[in-house]
């Protein structure tokens, strides 16, 4: 099995230039833009736009979503467009509902500050009122589910290598069905025997199958109690 292609566009702390065909206000004119840019837009002019020194838009990508770089790897994914009002003669930027203004050049770096600032506070309960009103409207944009789960511990895991003939097949201790291991993950598990017993740190995705294993281990008596809540 091949890994799965990008279907997300990447903004991060390199882009210092305009996204791609914007609307201004009031007009049908489309300025050019770079050729290798993420970005598309509206084919109309946003009829909210109510100052001419401004124009706005919508980020419209030819992939499904957007995500903004968190550092170490972890990407926020937005479920909602976000709608951006950007200066003509400068590269300031609002970003609607979030109550950001920046450089186009800071546009990663201000989204995944605001996000992480707000989310330490909720985990902590101190959010004030406006803070709680931004944190629930940031929500409504961000792919929360999606967050929680690319950004949560490797658990501890214990299995047994059933089958090697067809394909890996593994008996995770504490879970109930066996598991054919995909191709891109064989590696980790070629130096298991046939029903030898390994222990390893892992993470499940979104159809509960594994996608991460590292730290493996051979052990010989294999814990009796469901071991998916154990975390690092």
């Amino acid at each position: 099995m091949n890994a799965p292609q990008q279907d997300y566009a990447i903004i991060n702390d390199d882009i210092g230039k305009f996204p791609s065909h914007v609307v201004w206000a009031g007009s049908s004119r489309i300025p050019e833009a770079p050729k290798d840019s993420l970005f598309e837009s509206n084919s109309q002019p946003n009829n909210t736009a109510s100052n001419n020194k401004d124009f706005y838009f919508s980020f419209y990508t030819p992939y499904r979503e957007m995500a903004f770089s968190l550092g170490g790897g972890l990407l926020l994914h937005l479920k909602r467009k976000l709608e951006i009002c950007i200066a003509k003669d400068s590269c300031a930027i609002t970003v609607k509902d979030w109550d950001i203004n920046c450089e186009f050049a800071d546009f990663n770096r201000s989204v995944a500050r605001l996000f992480l600032q707000l989310s330490c506070k909720s985990r902590a309960q101190n959010l004030n009122e406006i803070e709680s009103q931004l944190w629930a409207r940031i929500l409504s944009y961000v792919d929360i589910k999606r967050y929680n789960h690319d950004s949560a511990s490797l658990i501890y895991l214990q299995g047994r290598l059933i089958s090697k003939s067809d394909g890996y097949i593994v008996k995770w201790f504490g879970r109930r069905e066996d598991e054919k291991i995909r191709d891109d993950l064989i590696d980790s598990l070629r130096i298991v025997n046939e029903n030898e017993c390994f222990s390893c740190y892992g993470k499940f995705d979104y159809q509960d199958k594994i996608e991460t294993i590292t730290n493996l281990k051979f052990i010989e008596d294999p814990l009796e109690f469901d071991l998916d809540s154990i975390e690092i």
